[in-house]
């Protein structure tokens, strides 16, 4: 997307982010999102909790968007453009293109029916070597009309796109600058909220690269990189005297202008697996890079997985870091690529407690980040950017907002609480700290970043751990669920004789379903010195009911949960704990009906609580499965009212809460939202 409501502009960020050198008094609400928090309250007259209350009542639905993709209009190619050839001066093959060549327009529905097409992904205004670009070499059909105009658009690109579409075979393509009416201003603004759809939807997406590798030297450079040759599986540089070349090749790659814009970062973060990037190469390059074998067959074109470039960028970046830390500019330069083109697989993994790589922090404050620190035309197009990578189904009018001055970094804040992302508001003395924030640094240190995730795709799983159905009200953020209060802790004895147990097709081993049905008939039998028969029935009638799964999520779910409950068992480490629920009308603990993971160290007296929710997608488009289990604070145990929450950490557990009616709940708000 680009033009009004799109990722055209210049590709130095000194012209659009020179209100930082400029009075905050006179900066636009547009402006702000590098501004503390502090210096925005101070132009408010309210405290920053009643503005996200008045933002709140700007939401809007996104189906007129998942409508118009039902419609998507695409560009075919004839089959004679760029497919007649001649015999050069040496014998070689030349492309003949006709004298005039019109491209048609089809609509299609990418939800319904199987005809593919790329997404091009392009950056509108041309970097200085591509000032004099021809224009108008492409005929383009009118709409409706049957008739014929030339296209505005640079010929280089139109040509690099369907070079490669012949190559690979594919007669359609989408591109925003003539795929959609750019003078329809609803158009554009119902196409902005479904750009992640027509990416995502693409059998593929093209990036295109203005870079040229112009030298043999560059090309083995850059196969040597996408080949993992320089780093070893231990991050060691092996080709040291090669690292600083290649650090140089990845710099000047990485700073062509299609990384440092806001809407092609979306388009490549939805495209995922399925784009592609075109970076062009010298003719006289065309056998040593065929005999490379990963860079593509398209003539006069490195065709490289973005998915896998930026794991290998990634992975040398991190190794160059280790072994040259010394080296002040080059970790400049090193930190500047990972902002660009860094893997969020590979960025966010720490080290655990048993030394494991392991990631516990959400992708989100980090995509906000990244989407806020690149150009764009139009400020208030990153709520929608931000909207559709993160999968928002609450989404925020920004029209209406510009037009009324709220705040942009505002905005932000509160899409991502409508959204039940957690933010750690454990924090009950005056933070001082957080007001000397701007939002994107506010979210990176508050959000929660201690999720465990049961399965190897963990940002996958990070990704739905968010509350459902949420309100901001006035006394912080209202969700709906259920409140456990820890109990018993139990260590797993594992003593009873059972029958084997097979394994469950797409569900649990036979060895997990035999640990816990001894678990159960432990819990039944009074071998943790009460018979606790409401949770070990529940438990026993989920482990028959799950030989019959259907793979719903919540099937899914609980499975996850059940695992993790049976490495517990097998961790001396770790300890269950068995939960209640607390009831909602008379604060009073019913029986066990839950079984929660915990550190076998952690102090058994000190009233723990567990809020659990989750909610299925409805299966509307983008919409996600979201998932919450948090180990929290209680303040008001005794009081009546709403019961007013502190999130303290992830914690996974097994509970059976079928057949109970969700309570409302409060999250409070941090301080530095309420001054």
């Amino acid at each position: 997307m680009q033009g009004s409501a799109t990722h055209s502009g210049t590709y130095s960020f000194a012209g659009e982010f020179s209100f930082l050198s400029t009075n905050y008094d006179s900066m636009e609400p547009a402006d702000d999102i590098f501004f503390s928090l502090g210096d925005i309250r101070s132009r408010l007259s309210a405290p920053i909790c009643s503005t996200l209350l008045q933002i709140q009542k700007h939401q809007f639905s996104k189906g007129k968007s998942n409508e118009w993709i039902r419609n998507l209009e695409c560009l075919s190619i004839p089959p004679k453009v760029g497919q007649k050839r001649r015999k050069g001066d040496g014998g070689e093959s030349i492309e003949v293109k006709p004298q005039k060549m019109v491209l048609g327009r089809h609509k299609i529905n990418p939800l319904d029916n199987f005809e593919d097409y790329i997404a091009v992904s392009w950056v509108w205004k041309p970097e200085p070597q591509e000032e004099l670009a021809a224009v108008g070499g492409y005929w383009i059909e009118s709409r409706g009309a049957g008739q014929e105009a030339q296209s505005d658009m640079r010929d280089i690109v139109l040509e690099r796109v369907i070079k490669y579409a012949n190559r690979l075979g594919y007669r359609l393509f989408w591109i925003d600058k003539i795929c959609i009416d750019q003078q329809d201003k609803e158009e554009v603004k119902v196409a902005t909220q479904a750009m992640d759809l027509v990416y995502s939807l693409s059998k593929k997406s093209l990036a295109i690269i203005n870079r040229r590798i112009g030298t043999e030297g560059e090309l083995n450079l850059f196969s040597e990189l996408m080949k993992g040759e320089l780093v070893n599986n231990d991050l060691d540089l092996s080709m040291l005297d090669r690292a600083r070349k290649v650090l140089k090749l990845v710099d000047w790659l990485t700073s062509a202008g299609w990384w440092q814009r806001a809407w092609t970062f979306q388009e490549d973060y939805k495209a995922s697996v399925n784009m592609v990037l075109l970076i062009s190469h010298d003719p006289s390059l065309e056998r040593l890079k065929r005999s490379q074998r990963i860079l593509g067959s398209v003539p006069g074109e490195l065709c490289i997985d973005s998915t896998d470039f930026r794991a290998e960028v990634t992975r040398f970046c991190q190794a160059y870091q280790q072994r040259f830390g010394s080296r002040q500019e080059d970790m400049k330069i090193c930190n500047t690529i990972l902002e660009r083109a860094g893997k969020y697989t590979i960025r966010l993994r720490e080290k655990g407690e048993d030394g494991d790589d392991i990631i516990r922090k959400p992708m989100s404050p980090t995509i906000l980040a990244d989407i806020g620190s690149r150009g764009i035309s139009e400020p208030w197009d990153r709520l929608a950017i931000v909207a559709n990578c993160c999968n928002y189904d609450a989404r925020l009018n920004a029209n209406e907002l510009s037009d009324r001055r709220f705040s942009l970094s505002l905005a932000m804040l509160t899409q991502h609480l409508l959204n039940g992302e957690v933010i750690n508001n454990g924090m009950r003395q005056r933070d001082n700290h957080s007001a000397t924030q701007n939002i994107f640094d506010f979210l990176k240190s508050k959000s929660l970043d201690s999720f465990k995730s049961p399965i190897e795709t963990e940002l996958t799983f990070i990704k739905g751990c968010r509350l459902p159905k949420v309100e901001l009200v006035k006394e912080g953020v209202q969700t709906q669920g259920h409140l456990w209060k820890l109990g018993k802790r139990i260590e797993a004895k594992c003593q009873i004789k059972l029958p084997g147990e097979g394994s469950t097709p797409g569900g649990l081993e036979g060895l997990q379903r035999y640990r816990l049905q001894q678990l159960a008939y432990e819990l039944k039998t009074g071998t943790y010195g009460s018979c606790y028969e409401t949770l070990a029935d529940k438990f026993l009638l989920y482990l028959d009911e799950e030989k019959k799964s259907k793979g719903s999520f919540a099937e899914k779910y609980m499975c996850w949960m059940a695992s993790e409950v049976f490495r517990a068992m097998m961790d001396p480490r770790q300890a269950l704990r068995l939960g209640c629920l607390v009831d909602g009308s008379s604060n009073k603990n019913m029986p066990y009906s839950g079984i929660f993971v915990c550190d076998a160290n952690e102090d058994e007296q000190s009233p723990e609580y567990v809020f659990t929710a989750s909610r299925q997608s409805t299966g509307k488009l983008g919409e996600i499965d979201k998932h919450i289990s948090l180990e929290v604070g209680l303040l008001n145990p005794k009081a009546k009212g709403l019961p007013k929450l502190i999130a303290k950490r992830w914690i996974n557990g097994l509970y059976f809460a079928s057949g109970r009616e969700r309570r409302k709940v409060v999250f409070p708000w941090m301080d530095v939202l309420k001054i």
